[in-house]
């Protein structure tokens, strides 16, 4: 049977089949067919407006395109919704709602929109394009992030985020991969998909939850109506990711997320990691699950931080020390000798018990060497638990990597000593890692027999086999797989395989 893939959700379906059985997607329109480049519809249907150049990023209602408006031969970033996801209408709503919102507002860490509208059904809309790196990225490469390169990206978004509550908006999405630091090094507050307007109708049923469990308030994890404040909330626990390398509250699946988040009070992160009292402190008034104990707007937030910034850079004034004033000397008089007599004897017999009890204690010191608590570093990357440890002054001994669940991938699992024991400062300690996920292979031109190998190998499974028509060397040989190459997988995750006849 001959197949092809569909562009959209990349699954096999047959070579004639206008439409797609697992998503839906109709691939046929006037005068064109959607075959293998998810693209080239969105090429055709804009090519009046823009040359659409490459995908630059793909979310769960959402593609991104880099393109080039015609005319003005600017560069933007096109954000198109998927023709599969243009018959639902809240979708559609919420799409063309976020290019309402952005146009709307003007500030310097908002990307500005410059066109929205239908061609040739396509929805799309035309932001600024960006150059640079978000802030999520900035933390996996750096683990954690000092106060110096934390507070100015903070501040500009709590501004933003001021300025966006003060024009009736309330963003629900507030999460480090939608801040985005561009090449000036400002930030940049991006994905307006799920904002919504004060002044709008609710667009989701009371009850429903929108947005990333992980940076959700209390009140968004419980469904319940949120304002700005929530906002507020979800830029806190980017400070204590940020600072930290880890999230103030995470389950092994969204829905623990969300119940240890409205019930569960986080780890104090003085417990994780040193970092300054002033912040912390805003952070842990960022995080209080009543909103009306938060801080209570942007603008504060930034105060707040700006101002304890500042003193932490400069010091606290310490008064000028009075000098004594200069007297002539004067011969001591016998009662004043006598005086300086027993001073000098109380003196010495001062002297006599501290060394005694140096001598003490210091012997005490070599029979009981001292100990220090092992910190622990379950369920944090490899890269932050090596980095808790050096700081420390802990040695790092023989790093393992076992099999686990997919949402232990590359996080630590176990660790010897494990944490809260006593144990000699600076001795070693071992990291246990995370094998939740596996990469699959290239399978591509192997025989059936090899393909498996491979996939054994990397303790994967085979899934389904289809055999399609090629050329007569191709029999036998995988010509087509899904998921593709490079795809995540747990283990005895199973991979499809189109053989040659």
């Amino acid at each position: 049977m001959d197949t092809k893939i569909c562009p959209y959700c990349r699954e096999i379906i047959k070579i004639d089949a206008v439409k797609c059985k697992h998503c839906q997607t109709v691939l046929t329109g006037p005068g064109e067919t959607l075959v293998f480049d998810p693209g080239t519809g969105v090429r055709v249907a804009l090519a009046a407006k823009y040359d659409v150049v490459s995908e630059i990023g793909r979310g769960g209602m959402a593609i991104v395109y880099r393109a080039v408006q015609k005319g003005l031969g600017r560069t933007v970033a096109l954000k198109i919704l998927p023709q599969q996801l243009a018959y639902d209408k809240e979708l559609l709503d919420r799409f063309h709602r976020e290019a309402r919102a952005l146009a709307s507002l003007k500030h310097a860490s908002i990307v500005p929109v410059y066109d929205e509208g239908f061609e040739n059904g396509i929805h799309f809309f035309a932001m600024e394009y960006l150059e640079g790196k978000s802030l999520s990225a900035m933390i996996k490469e750096k683990g954690r992030l000092s106060p110096g390169e934390l507070t100015p990206i903070v501040t500009q978004v709590a501004d933003a985020l001021d300025y966006i509550h003060t024009h009736g908006f309330i963003h629900r999405d507030v999460k480090s991969s939608n801040i985005f630091i561009n090449q000036q090094g400002v930030p940049v507050l991006m994905d307006f998909g799920i904002a919504r307007s004060a002044s709008d109708e609710q667009l989701t049923a009371r009850g429903m939850i929108l947005g990333t469990p992980e940076f959700m308030s209390p009140e968004q994890a419980a469904g319940k109506e949120v304002d700005g404040r929530s906002d507020l909330y979800s830029l806190g626990v980017v400070l204590y990711q940020a600072v930290t390398g880890v999230f103030p509250h995470a389950g092994d699946t969204p829905l623990m997320t969300l119940h240890k988040i409205v019930t569960e009070p986080y780890i104090p992160i003085r417990e994780i990691c040193p970092v300054p009292e002033w912040l912390e402190h805003a952070i842990n008034r960022c995080l209080q699950k009543e909103p009306d104990r938060r801080v209570q707007s942007g603008r504060v937030l930034t105060q707040l931080l700006k101002e304890k910034d500042q003193t932490s850079r400069t010091g606290a004034l310490k008064r000028p020390t009075k000098s004594a004033p200069l007297v002539p000397s004067k011969t001591p008089l016998p009662r004043q000798r006598k005086r300086s007599a027993t001073s000098r004897i109380m003196i010495a017999l001062f002297v006599v018990v501290v060394l005694g009890s140096i001598g003490f204690f210091g012997q005490k010191v070599l029979t009981n060497p001292p100990t220090a608590t092992v910190p622990t570093v379950l369920g944090i990357p490899q890269q932050n638990a090596e980095q808790l440890l050096s700081q420390g002054g802990w040695k790092l001994g023989s790093v393992e990597r076992r099999w686990g669940q997919p949402q232990q991938h590359d996080l630590v699992i176990e660790q010897r000593p494990p944490g809260g024991v006593q144990a000699s400062p600076g001795s070693q300690v071992t990291l246990v890692i995370g094998i939740g996920k596996t990469s699959v292979p290239e399978l591509k031109g192997l025989t059936i027999q090899e393909a498996v190998s491979s996939l054994r190998r990397f303790s994967l499974a085979l899934g389904e086999t289809t055999r399609v028509a090629g050329l007569p060397e191709d029999h036998d040989r995988v010509l087509m797989m899904y998921p593709r190459p490079g795809t995540a997988l747990g283990r005895d995750g199973k991979v499809n395989l189109s053989i040659g006849e």
